[in-house]
């Protein structure tokens, strides 16, 4: 089986208002645990400027995109083939940032993106307790090897492969296919370590500590604390 490994580098957070600047793109074979295709571009038909801040973090800036860039239509007509031949995306963060992302680039360049069922390594992964963390170059730490260029597309791409070959592509799938619920937690400010190196977050409006999480995961982890589960998500 072959799924599509996706990152994005972008000119900022807000689709609407900013632009896709690299594409990294690997078709993985998951039995073999090794990429079999590698897809890189810059897009050089982006529209506005690279913030300074951006390129701080990415490392890349508005001339070196529009001159070693591709038109965006072509990058994406050749990621299509690689769409067609994966049976399930994967990315960080997926759900929350490069599908929605991606998506809305596709329309703008009048093309409809291929349908798939993203897998997302921020939450669908059966993390083991006690890795609280989310963050990918964490995560690669924690998983015993670094990322030597982090916040390039395709090195994002293959960080987040290797760590997706950790675990049991079944149980993967599994919990992909399993709905997002929320543990809030009901912790008072002593106890407030607690839910944090649980990799729980603070909302600073409902004041409360929260995880967005699989619901098939949450039998495996061990909350030592008051919580409940919202199921509204």
């Amino acid at each position: 089986m072959l799924v599509l490994g996706l990152d994005l580098e972008t000119s900022g957070l807000d689709k609407e208002t900013c632009d896709v600047l690299e594409v990294g793109a690997v078709l993985w074979n998951v039995k073999e645990k090794r990429p079999v295709k590698l897809l890189s571009f810059f897009n050089k038909d982006f529209k506005g400027e690279v913030p300074e801040f951006i390129e701080n973090l990415v490392g890349l800036k508005a001339d070196e995109v529009k001159k070693w860039g591709r038109p965006l239509k072509e990058g994406l007509e050749e990621l299509n083939e690689m769409f067609e031949a994966a049976t399930y995306v994967v990315a960080h963060n997926g759900n929350g940032f490069d599908e929605p992302f991606l998506r809305k680039t596709y329309n703008d360049a009048g093309m409809q993106m291929p349908k798939k069922v993203w897998i997302d390594t921020l939450t669908d992964l059966p993390y083991p307790d006690g890795m609280g963390t989310r963050k990918l170059g964490y995560l690669a730490c924690e998983h015993g090897f670094i990322n030597p260029f982090p916040h390039r597309a395709l090195t994002d791409v293959l960080t987040t492969l290797k760590i997706f070959s950790s675990y049991d592509f079944g149980i993967v799938e599994e919990v992909a296919k399993s709905p997002m619920v929320q543990v809030i937690a009901h912790v008072g400010y002593e106890e407030r370590d607690k839910p944090r190196r649980a990799g729980f977050r603070w909302d600073s409006k409902k004041r409360h500590w929260f995880m967005d999480i699989r619901k098939a995961l949450i039998p495996a982890r061990e909350f030592n604390f008051k919580h409940h589960i919202d199921e509204g998500l």
